[in-house]
Protein backbone atom coordinates (compact mmCIF):
# COMPACT_ATOMS: atom_id res chain seq x y z
CA UNK A 1 0.00 0.00 0.00
CA UNK A 2 1.39 3.27 -0.76
CA UNK A 3 1.89 5.61 1.78
CA UNK A 4 0.98 9.56 1.63
CA UNK A 5 3.47 12.00 1.09
CA UNK A 6 4.03 13.38 4.41
CA UNK A 7 3.87 10.21 6.05
CA UNK A 8 7.41 9.28 3.49
CA UNK A 9 8.92 12.61 4.17
CA UNK A 10 8.94 12.08 8.37
CA UNK A 11 12.48 10.86 8.46
CA UNK A 12 14.45 12.17 11.17
CA UNK A 13 18.33 12.42 10.88
CA UNK A 14 21.21 10.39 12.35
CA UNK A 15 22.58 12.04 15.01
CA UNK A 16 26.53 11.56 13.20
CA UNK A 17 25.40 13.03 10.59
CA UNK A 18 25.29 16.39 12.21
CA UNK A 19 29.14 15.15 13.72
CA UNK A 20 30.21 14.54 10.50
CA UNK A 21 29.47 18.07 9.07
CA UNK A 22 30.82 19.67 12.23
CA UNK A 23 34.42 17.84 11.73
CA UNK A 24 34.07 18.56 7.71
CA UNK A 25 34.27 14.91 7.38
CA UNK A 26 32.66 14.18 3.87
CA UNK A 27 30.32 11.40 2.98
CA UNK A 28 32.54 10.39 0.27
CA UNK A 29 35.64 9.71 2.67
CA UNK A 30 33.69 7.64 5.15
CA UNK A 31 31.77 5.52 2.87
CA UNK A 32 35.16 4.65 0.70
CA UNK A 33 36.98 4.12 4.23
CA UNK A 34 34.24 1.42 5.11
CA UNK A 35 33.97 0.04 1.28
CA UNK A 36 30.17 0.72 1.15
CA UNK A 37 28.34 2.85 -1.46
CA UNK A 38 28.20 6.41 -0.92
CA UNK A 39 24.46 6.25 -1.44
CA UNK A 40 23.83 3.87 1.08
CA UNK A 41 25.77 5.91 3.71
CA UNK A 42 23.90 8.88 2.67
CA UNK A 43 20.32 6.66 3.00
CA UNK A 44 21.25 5.47 6.66
CA UNK A 45 22.40 8.60 8.19
CA UNK A 46 18.93 10.19 6.82
CA UNK A 47 17.11 7.33 8.18
CA UNK A 48 15.78 6.27 5.54
CA UNK A 49 17.71 2.75 5.74
CA UNK A 50 18.66 1.20 8.68
CA UNK A 51 21.99 1.85 9.64
CA UNK A 52 23.95 -1.57 10.19
CA UNK A 53 26.06 -2.25 13.52
CA UNK A 54 29.32 -2.40 11.78
CA UNK A 55 28.89 0.84 10.07
CA UNK A 56 27.48 2.57 13.27
CA UNK A 57 30.54 1.34 15.23
CA UNK A 58 33.21 2.58 12.67
CA UNK A 59 31.65 5.94 12.64
CA UNK A 60 31.10 6.21 16.26
CA UNK A 61 34.95 5.01 16.64
CA UNK A 62 36.60 7.60 14.04
CA UNK A 63 34.28 10.08 15.86
CA UNK A 64 35.59 9.67 19.23
CA UNK A 65 38.90 9.64 17.88
CA UNK A 66 38.48 13.23 16.86
CA UNK A 67 36.70 14.32 19.58
CA UNK A 68 39.57 13.30 22.42
CA UNK A 69 41.42 15.90 20.07
CA UNK A 70 38.79 18.59 20.06
CA UNK A 71 38.23 20.87 22.89
CA UNK A 72 34.88 22.00 21.06
CA UNK A 73 31.28 20.58 21.82
CA UNK A 74 29.49 19.80 17.76
CA UNK A 75 27.20 21.64 17.22
CA UNK A 76 23.98 21.70 14.43
CA UNK A 77 25.35 23.41 11.78
CA UNK A 78 22.53 25.57 9.93
CA UNK A 79 22.79 27.47 6.67
CA UNK A 80 23.20 31.38 7.32
CA UNK A 81 20.83 33.58 5.62
CA UNK A 82 21.96 35.78 2.66
CA UNK A 83 21.85 39.52 3.64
Amino acid sequence: MIQNYTELNTYKEHPYKHQLKFYKIRQFDISKSLGINEASLSRMLASISPMTENVENEIESILNGLKSKSKTKAKRITKRKKS
